[in-house]
């Protein structure tokens, strides 16, 4: 199941559980920057298992996605939200890399990421400045690609996030938000030629800022 099906299944669901349970729905997107960290823990695996490599470093990234949640009406401070969003962490060259075969390109790689979340969410249900923060399950679908590789994994891992709503009408918010994904023990089969696969830590804290619209509690 993709990132995308994850979260187009988590949409689903929360709109059902709004129209059943009275709920505050709302919809909303965001755009921001990625910080990625380094990819770590690198290690080869099939043919080139055994095969050791030092941190990668990985480029700053735009961050573009959208979300959807409910707020419960019996327990206002609680609710469930649904994201996706995309992000290129695009992998730097590394001309020290020392001489010889190793897991990941050192020549540099473009990598494209969709990451989808589905999180338990908790507020300060205010009137106008709403706190909130939460914390969840996240999958990446990510894509390596340079003139000598194409490969992908898809991978679980968790999300949090923080940040305060502040209405600006009745039913529109502004928001902004500090989020971070972590997607351990990423695969990618094949990345340095048949047979030769890799296995890499991932993790990126971000910064963005979003509209989101509410609408009016079912009854």
């Amino acid at each position: 199941m993709t990132s995308r099906a994850v979260f187009s299944a988590g949409v689903i669901g929360i709109m059902l559980g709004a129209a059943t349970a009275g709920a505050e729905f709302y919809v909303g997107g965001f755009v921001g920057d990625g910080f990625p960290i380094d990819f770590r823990n690198i290690e080869g695996t099939g043919l080139a298992a055994g095969l050791r490599q030092t941190d990668s470093a990985l480029h700053e990234t735009l961050v573009v996605g959208g979300k959807a949640g409910y707020f419960l009406e019996r327990a206002r401070w609680a609710g469930i939200e649904a994201e996706l969003h995309h992000s290129n962490p695009h992998l730097r060259q590394n001309p020290h890399a020392p001489a010889g075969p190793l897991p990941l390109p050192t020549n540099g790689a473009l990598v494209s990421m969709w990451t989808g979340t589905l999180n338990a969410v908790v507020r300060y249900p205010g009137t106008r400045a709403e706190p909130y923060a939460g914390l969840g399950l996240a999958v990446a679908h990510t894509h390596f690609h340079n003139a000598s590789v194409d490969s992908s994994a898809l991978t679980p891992g968790i999300n949090a996030m923080a940040g305060v709503r502040v209405f600006v009408t009745p039913r529109v918010a502004l928001f902004g938000e500090f989020k971070y994904v972590a997607i351990p023990n990423m695969h990618f089969s094949d990345i340095g030629g048949p047979g030769r696969g890799a296995t890499t830590d991932f993790g990126m804290p971000a910064l963005a800022v979003g509209m989101t619209i509410h609408l009016p509690r079912m009854p």
